[in-house]
Order: structure tokens, then C-alpha cells, then sequence
């Protein structure tokens, strides 16, 4: 019975998982339900199998110094019930966390994951380029920046930002596949494509924040493979920081008001 009540628990975690990749770019309140709804089965499943390895595990250990760190800020905080209440938000993505280290593991669920992910991020890129074309986007009428002469996009997010950041994850955990998991010639093909889509739109933000982002987690996973490919992590970082350079130069020509 037991066993029973754990694959379902672990196919409700799976579904809403996937969820959270598809409604992260378009629904706050489907994010919401379905984080809430992971985290309580979640808890539902830990309380039966009684497992907790992963308190060893390195960075959850990380997260959860920072947790207390933010614990302990509350209360040199002028408004402690705001921070308190802030509190949740970072309780939530640590469960949202250990949830994702914790179950995708597994080779089934890693490819499904990335190819969740892949279908999901390729959808929100065209509707990027969507929203290039034609002034706004097919999910929810985000516009263009008003007086932009960068003409930067956002598809479906707020900001042009907040658009780079998701891509900014997108493409690390494809990068982390493809020199990690030991694809070679054509299997990097599905990979190579979307990431190619991907940096074409991060481009097409002009978030230099994204950018420096990417350069820094792109030297860190070079850092961890060989000499050789940490070359060519370099060499791509030299790049990266060109593209930084003149979005810079770029910036200057706009006025205070045009570029918030």
C-alpha cells in the first residue's frame, strides 16, 4: 500500500513539475498552485518512506545557511512582519529545490525534464521573435517597450529581464547536457538547435545583466571540465563579453527616460 501511495505521489510531483516549466512564463497563479501542490505531496511522500538523505547533499546544506541567514536579518530588519512574510518565498523555492534534486535523478525523468523544458522554452523563444515582428506577443499582449530604440523583447514576461534570466537558466541546463552527459555528433544535434534559438533571443533582450550572468556560469562549468574545454569556454566568454561591450556602447546613446 505503501508503494502504491509513493508512485503516486511521485507522478503528481512529476506532473506539476512540468507545469511550473510551461507556467512560469505565462501564469503566476498556475505557478502558485501547482509549487503548493508539489511541495504538500511531497511532504505527504517524505512522511512515509522516511527518507532525508539529501540534508547531505552540499548545496542543499548552502540553501539552508541561507535560509537562516534570512532568518536572522528579520530581525534587524525595520519592517520584520514584510521580511517575515518574505521568509515563505525562500522556504518555498528551497522545497521547490530539494523537490527537483530529489526526483529528477533518474535517466527517465532527466530526459522527459529536458525535453519538457526544451518544448516549453522553444514556445515562449517564438513568441520573442513574435513579438519582434509584430509589436506584441500571442500570450499575453506584452508590448514593446514604448520609445525603445533598442527594440528589446519579453515575450511574455514583464520585462526584457526578466525574459533574459529565464533564458539564462534555460541555456545553462542545456549547456550542462550537452558536455556532461555524453552526447557526441548527432545526439547534440536536438540540443544544439534550441540553444541556438535561445541565445538569439537573450541577444535580442539587450539585458546586460543576463549577459554577465551567462559569462559567469558559463566560466564555472568550464571551469569544472578539462583544460580543453575550458578553452573553449573562454574563447565563447571572449565573445559573450563583446556582445556586453557594445550593448553598452549602445546604452549610452538613449536617454534616462527611454532606457528603464
Amino acid at each position: 500500500m505503501k508503494d502504491k501511495i509513493i508512485k503516486v505521489c511521485d507522478r503528481v510531483i512529476e506532473g506539476c513539475f512540468y507545469t511550473l516549466l510551461f507556467a512560469v512564463a505565462f501564469s503566476t497563479s498556475l505557478v502558485e498552485i501547482a509549487a503548493t501542490l508539489m511541495i504538500a505531496v511531497w511532504i505527504v511522500r517524505k512522511s512515509i518512506d522516511r527518507q532525508f538523505g539529501w540534508l547531505k547533499n552540499g548545496p542543499v546544506m548552502i540553501f539552508l545557511l541561507f535560509i537562516l541567514w534570512n532568518g536572522l536579518s528579520c530581525f534587524n530588519s525595520g519592517y520584520f512582519s514584510e521580511s517575515f512574510r518574505g521568509m515563505f518565498k525562500v522556504i518555498k523555492y528551497f522545497f521547490i529545490f530539494v523537490i527537483s534534486f530529489e526526483n529528477i535523478s533518474s535517466r527517465r525523468v532527466e530526459g522527459k525534464f529536458l525535453a519538457v523544458m526544451t518544448a516549453a522554452a522553444l514556445f515562449i523563444s517564438a513568441n520573442g521573435f513574435f513579438q519582434y515582428f509584430h509589436g506584441h506577443d500571442l500570450l499575453r499582449h506584452r508590448t514593446l517597450i514604448p520609445d525603445d530604440t533598442l527594440h528589446r523583447i519579453s515575450s511574455s514576461f514583464v520585462h526584457p529581464n526578466d525574459f533574459g534570466a529565464y533564458l539564462l537558466v534555460v541555456m545553462i541546463i542545456t549547456i550542462s547536457c550537452l558536455f556532461y552527459s555524453g552526447r557526441a555528433g548527432s545526439r547534440m544535434v536536438p540540443l544544439l538547435a534550441p540553444l541556438v534559438v535561445y541565445s538569439l533571443c537573450l541577444f535580442m533582450t539587450k539585458s546586460r545583466g543576463a549577459w554577465l550572468s551567462f559569462a559567469a556560469a558559463f566560466l564555472v562549468l568550464g571551469a569544472l571540465k578539462t583544460k580543453k574545454v575550458l578553452a573553449v569556454f573562454l574563447s565563447l566568454l571572449l565573445v559573450v563579453l563583446l556582445i556586453l561591450a557594445s550593448l553598452t556602447v549602445a546604452g549610452t546613446f538613449i536617454s534616462p527616460r527611454r532606457s528603464r
